[in-house]
């Protein structure tokens, strides 16, 4: 009885501090769970280990930076309640979120009814624009099955815009002592958020930028639209719509809106290449081959348009093409 008291007092300790660890852990893990919710894992981590990471007190690096924005959201917020409106954003923020996620992005922030992620920050991806791409198709395919009938009958035919820009951005902890954020900041952002506000005007849900199209041209189904220089930036950008297949092909297993006719590309990419030459009315005549495949092929009709202008009244001497835009 004696050996059994000393073992006893021996061990409530050791079996007190065990019991203390655990629910430690338990809180630390509840914690981080929480957190992860708000704070990139990566940036979390170093802040908790008070660590000297360079991505904590700003870096460069080159990132793919993903835009996204519901179409007609001003309309669709006045048709339904407060309620049922925080249900929507936070149910289509869910899934759009998870897609980035699984991509191996960072949702960066909210805006309104848009979404800024990063591809490549915190953590670092061989090519970054390739994932962001893929998340990009992920949330078209995910949005062409949303069902809002259960928040509200009002809430139906939903559309967004993806502007997708590759470059080398400022990374960081940026704000004051009680409220920072980790984010990317330089022209790179400032063209992405531009992307995603053409795709209304190009009636492409995904548009990417020249840099985001040299790094993945073998690996997806591309279209030039325009070169365009956005309001606020100096330089000019070629500009490219994404597609995920061939509508001869898989057209059951992509939304309409992201599959194209291999023989309609055929024929606008000798179009554009005419076009750019000056070469007005050839280039119409494939315009015209290109419209008796789809009638309603948006980019076509487009230089349709712009071909029978300049035959009227031909572009200066120093014309290159380029589209400035006015506005956001």
């Amino acid at each position: 009885i004696e050996n059994l008291q000393v073992f006893l007092n021996s061990c409530v300790p050791i079996i007190a501090n065990a019991v203390n660890a655990q629910q430690i852990k338990l809180l630390q893990t509840k914690t981080r769970t929480a957190f992860a919710r708000y704070v990139p894992i990566d940036i979390m981590d170093s802040v908790i280990n008070d660590s000297p990471n360079p991505m904590i007190s700003g870096e460069t690096r080159n990132v793919a930076i993903l835009f996204t924005d519901i179409r007609n959201f001003t309309s669709i917020s006045e048709k339904v309640k407060a309620r049922e409106l925080v249900l929507f954003l936070n149910y289509f923020f869910s899934v759009m979120g998870y897609e980035v996620i699984a991509h191996e992005g960072s949702v960066n922030k909210f805006i309104g009814d848009a979404i800024m992620a990063i591809f490549g920050a915190p953590k670092a991806l061989n090519n970054p624009s390739a994932y962001a791409i893929n998340a990009a198709l992920g949330m078209l395919r995910k949005l062409d099955k949303l069902d809002m009938s259960n928040i509200s009958p009002n809430i139906t035919n939903l559309a967004m815009g993806v502007g997708i820009n590759c470059g080398d951005c400022v990374v960081g902890n940026i704000g004051f002592n009680n409220k920072q954020e980790y984010t990317a900041i330089g022209d790179s952002v400032n063209l992405a958020s531009r992307l995603e506000g053409i795709t209304k005007q190009y009636n492409h849900p995904i548009i990417v930028s020249d840099t985001v199209y040299d790094e993945t041209k073998s690996m997806y189904i591309f279209r030039r639209v325009d070169n365009v220089r956005v309001k606020g930036r100096d330089t000019a950008s070629s500009l490219y719509a994404v597609y995920a297949a061939y509508t001869d092909e898989n057209k059951e297993a992509f939304p309409l809106e992201l599959t194209v006719s291999k023989r309609l590309l055929d024929y606008y990419e000798k179009a554009y290449t005419l076009f750019y030459l000056r070469e007005f009315a050839a280039a119409k005549n494939y315009i015209v081959k290109a419209l008796e495949i789809d009638r309603n092929d948006f980019l076509s009709m487009l230089y349709l348009t712009r071909c029978d202008s300049f035959m009227i009244t031909p572009p200066p001497p120093d014309w290159d093409g380029t589209i400035t835009m006015s506005s956001k």
